[in-house]
């Protein structure tokens, strides 16, 4: 944002060319000559946009990208946990212009060492790498709409710690089922979802359809649709890509469950009932261990 006494004067025409003289915020004053009145004009509001320019900190930036965020239609879940892992890095609005690799990496260090409001703990592995990818994206979109200049400064921060292991056995040794345990597994879990067990109809849903823990729990008895008969395909209308708005083909096995879900609960929420994690994901079927069977 201009300062107080910042101008741009001329261009004043003198024997070697024409003068364009930029005063700053201190009164000084500096000169430079052009062979043509056009390429001083030029040069002259090409000056005066920099002046016009707002210099965005990082929360008026974020507010901006927050709407961003919105009009691409992203969930709101998804744009408060953006701009809160965000946020993380940046406790004090600072210029964006005054961001550099070196600060960058300062504002890292801090963060991963920072306890956070809800925990009274410093952030895990997961959040505060994913927090540096997010941050990254951020910087980049701040570029790309004039908000800042030059190369992003959190492009070479390394993350630091090894993330949790992704997958249903989560990198743990033993905890992989075979395949005899696997075919008692499906047998247990096709008969408890025929008696109606949300949490066998769920995971039978992840298994037999690909579906992930939020698209499952988030799936409502309108998602349901016929095609050869009633019920066979499940619609999943919304998510983050276009690639995950599609429609599914619901298999022989869980084809009586639905049109039974259908039938009893037409305007009920198809929901799973969490046993072990929270209520936004169905707890993962396991082994039993003091029995042998399947628990779902």
């Amino acid at each position: 944002m201009r300062k107080r006494g910042e101008r741009v004067l001329g261009p004043y025409e003198q024997h070697n060319g024409f003068r364009i003289v930029e005063i700053d915020d201190k009164g000084k004053r500096d000169s430079s000559i052009f062979p043509t009145q056009k390429a001083a004009e030029l040069y002259k509001e090409f000056l005066l946009s920099e002046l016009a320019r707002d210099d965005h900190t990082t929360k008026s930036a974020l507010d901006v990208y927050r709407k961003h965020l919105e009009a691409k239609g992203n969930k709101a879940d998804s744009v408060r946990q953006t701009c809160w892992v965000i946020g993380l890095f940046f406790p004090d609005p600072i210029n964006l212009a005054l961001l550099t690799p070196k600060r960058c990496q300062v504002l890292y260090d801090e963060m991963r060492e920072r306890p956070t409001a809800r925990t009274k703990k410093p952030p895990s592995v997961d959040t505060h790498r994913g927090g540096l990818a997010q941050v990254r994206s951020f910087i980049s979109w701040c570029i790309d709409r004039g908000f800042m200049k030059g190369a992003n400064p959190f492009a070479d921060v390394k993350g630091i710690g090894k993330r949790r292991p992704r997958g249903k056995s989560l990198g743990k040794a033993g905890n992989e089922l075979r395949v005899k345990e696997t075919r008692a597994w499906y047998t247990k879990a096709v008969e408890l979802a025929s008696n109606d067990d949300e949490g066998a109809t769920a995971a039978l849903v992840a298994l037999l359809l690909g579906m992930r823990a939020s698209e499952i729990v988030s799936r409502r008895v309108s998602d349901l649709d016929d095609d050869q008969e009633a019920a066979d395909l499940l619609w999943i209308p919304c998510s983050k890509t276009p690639a995950g708005r599609r429609t599914l083909e619901v298999p022989d096995v869980l084809h009586a469950a639905r049109v039974r879900r259908r039938q009893g609960a037409r305007s009920l929420p198809v929901r799973v009932r969490a046993r072990a994690r929270s209520d936004r994901q169905a707890a993962p079927p396991r082994l039993d261990p003091r029995s042998g069977s399947p628990r779902v």
